[in-house]
Parts: C-alpha cells; structure tokens; sequence
C-alpha cells in the first residue's frame, strides 16, 4: 500500500448545515432531486438527541457516508467483482460497467450508505466531466472524490474530497498517514495525539477508515 488514506469527523463542530452533502452532489453529478422521491444521497447527515430534553435538549449531528472499509463487506459479497478495494490507498470502489444491480453489497453494509440509481443518468451541460455517468440499475456510493484525490497510479495527488472543502464548521479532515503533507501530518497528528477516536459499529470488524471524534 503506497497510501493510507483516512478521513476524521469532529462531530463537536458539525453544525448540521449540509454543505457536504450538497458540495458532494455538485461536485459527482448526482441530481439534487429525483422523480420517484428517492434521492440519491451519497453523503448524509443524520441528527440525534444526545441528552436533556424540550428547551434544554442537546444534539448532536453525524455526517455518514461509505467508511471505506479495509475489511468491506460489500467487496466480499459482490459477485461479479463490481465492488473492489483499491490496495494502493485503501478507497473502495465500483465500477459501474460491470455491476449488475443485484445491491447484494447494500444488503451487506452496516452502514447502510449505499444507494441505488432507478433512473436514467443522461449528461448534462453542468455534469463533471471528470466523473463517470452512472446508467439506471446500478449501485452508488461516496469514492473519496477519488477522481481527484489520487492519480492514475492510485497516489494521492493532496486534493481534498469536496465534502472538506466545503465544511463550514472545519469539522472534517482528510490526508494519508503515509504521506507528508500539511493536511496528512494533521491528520497523523490526530491519530497519535487523540485517544477518544471512535468508529462506527467497531464490533463489525469493518476497520473504517473513517474516523470520528465525539460531539462535546
């Protein structure tokens, strides 16, 4: 593995606004509305009650997307291969010319962040060209905005994911504990210094590489 790459979450600055997840549709094509009231969400926020309640109660926000599993459930299943992680960096992907639409590897995640395409996927004039369109009947889900974050060789190129970009509340970070740039010694820095670091649904043995770290 050339790269490691990992994504932390501050859930204490999470303010709920959604520009992840709009950044995020922007940025990989995916219609803001759908015809049959399913939306394709890649990257959503989910909101939950942390204690207290009525005028004292107190939430948190936790924004979830595809944990790019090292042990993925969906790669294991799938059975044409369609679901696949890369070993260079660790992003799990699908390729989407092969995948048949069985969401054998919906079924299969914990996490429950992939999505389905029941509709047509025709270009657009503001479609990313960097993206692949994805035809209806196929499985989506968040690619670490692979299309820019890493290079032909699958080495990270110091691009961020567009769902960091765009946090308003800075609650987000994405590098590669292998590398030496200033947002991978960030996160390094936060691996090693941090010990209240926490993954989703540790008991499914998944080894996210998404991590996060607890609302105040």
């Amino acid at each position: 593995m050339v790269a490691e790459l990992i994504m932390i979450i501050d859930l204490s600055k999470c303010m709920n606004c959604r520009a992840c997840t709009v950044s995020c549709q922007a940025e990989n094509s995916i219609p803001i509305d759908s015809s049959n009231g399913k939306p394709r969400v890649w990257n959503d926020v989910i909101q939950y009650e942390l204690e207290g309640s009525g005028v004292n109660l107190k939430m948190f926000t936790l924004p979830k997307a595809c944990q790019h599993c090292n042990n993925a459930p969906c790669v294991q299943v799938c059975p044409v291969g369609a679901s696949w992680k890369d070993e260079r960096n660790g992003i799990v992907h699908i390729n989407h010319d092969i995948c048949i639409g069985c969401r054998y590897c919906m079924v299969a995640c914990p996490y429950n962040v992939r999505v389905f395409n029941w509709e047509e996927s025709k270009p657009k004039t503001y479609d990313n060209p960097l993206v692949p369109v994805r035809e209806k009947g196929v499985v989506e889900k968040c690619t670490f905005c692979s299309h820019k974050t890493i290079d032909s060789e699958g080495v990270p190129t110091g691009v961020l994911p567009e769902c960091v970009y765009s946090c308003v509340g800075n609650a987000r970070k994405f590098g590669d504990l292998k590398g030496n740039r200033k947002n991978d010694i960030e996160v390094q820095k936060i691996i090693e210094t941090r010990n209240d670091l926490f993954v989703l649904k540790k008991e499914k043995g998944t080894n996210p590489s998404v991590h996060y770290l607890p609302p105040n």
